[in-house]
């Protein structure tokens, strides 16, 4: 089961945002505090010389939520973007109008 989201989970921002460096002062949300999504990102943005921590405090601030409240924050403009799995990162796209920043599957050794 620990690979069941390998390849299927992404960061979906809004259409402005184009990098990472973008992010910063930004709201993204995670499924919640620790699992997989929330660790992806945290590690991705600590990569890109961004911090966060659990308090919803550094250069970006992460506010772990369930997913079905994840897109109505980010229809809503509260949130800037989430890293999701599917179905989830879709429906940010098709409803939220977002787009893709990051596809976790191009951060693993061929795509797994």
């Amino acid at each position: 089961m620990s690979g069941s989201t390998s390849g299927g989970a992404f960061l979906v921002v809004k259409p402005e945002i184009n990098s990472a460096a973008d992010l910063k002062g930004k709201v993204l949300a995670t499924p919640s505090l620790g699992n997989t999504q929330d660790v992806a990102l945290r590690s991705w943005l600590k990569d890109n010389g961004l911090s966060s921590d659990e308090a919803g405090g550094g250069d970006v601030s992460i506010a772990p939520q369930e997913n079905s409240q994840t897109l109505q924050t980010f229809i809503s403009g509260d949130i800037q973007g989430a890293w999701v799995p599917e179905p989830w990162a879709t429906r940010l796209i098709q409803e939220g109008g977002g787009k893709v920043l990051v596809n976790e599957k191009d951060l693993w050794p061929n795509g797994q």
